[in-house]
């Protein structure tokens, strides 16, 4: 019983401090071509998202447009923070929450909400985009009751222009392996699965030490 109330101490007192999301994303045409990362908070009252995306990519990819499918149907009633994101200098990404249009290489997706730089997540400015090494900061409100942090990450698409080195090509980008959404709940989060098996292992040697005497 000692070694249980002490396994829950040791994991108990750092969830309290609650780390975000981190997940990075692959084009799913050209790989490593398009890439990015991004981070994403859920709050405890479940309704509003916090995050940064972060454009990896080399070359002069841009991304153009971010949106999520966090659901069946075309879920509504959100709402972004900032609207237009116009940080950093040159960007100029406006809030979307409704009919986004269709994902190019994934036909069964329909976007729930997003920020877009043109009329719609196929199309958008290049020169409205986020440059590579450039990072910016979004918050949406909304619904997300029943979804973990990871699955709202896992269901992330983001829209890449100007690709490659002569800037011909395009992409669209999800976490996981290119050209695959990650299934919900697949993504634990590491800091996490680190107090569990570091408390795991801190067990395992007072047992040991207790069998020796």
């Amino acid at each position: 019983m000692k070694s249980v109330a002490i396994l829950a101490l040791f994991l108990g007192v750092p969830a309290t401090a609650h780390a975000a999301t981190l997940v990075s994303f692959t084009g799913n045409t050209n790989g490593v071509l398009a890439t990015g990362s991004a981070s994403i908070s859920l709050n405890a009252g479940g309704n509003v998202i916090t995050g940064t995306l972060t454009n990896t990519s080399p070359n002069d990819a841009r991304i153009t447009g971010f949106a999520f499918d966090i659901g069946p149907g075309n879920l509504a009633g959100f709402t972004g923070s900032p609207n237009p994101i116009t940080t950093p200098a040159g960007v100029n990404f406006s809030f979307e929450d409704g009919d986004l249009g269709t994902v190019p290489q994934f036909s069964a997706v329909e976007l729930d909400f997003g920020y877009l730089t043109g009329a719609n997540f196929s199309g958008g400015s290049p020169n409205d985009g986020l440059d590579n090494a450039q990072t910016l900061g979004f918050m949406i409100t909304g619904s997300f009751a029943g979804l973990t942090e990871e699955q709202i990450a896992s269901d992330l698409f983001v829209r890449f222009q100007r690709v490659g080195p002569n800037g011909e090509l395009s992409d669209v980008a999800t976490p996981g392996s290119p050209g695959t959404p990650t299934p919900f709940g697949q993504t634990p989060e590491p800091a996490s699965m680190l107090l569990l098996g570091s408390g795991l292992v801190y067990l395992a040697g007072r047992r040991f030490k207790s069998t020796k005497v």
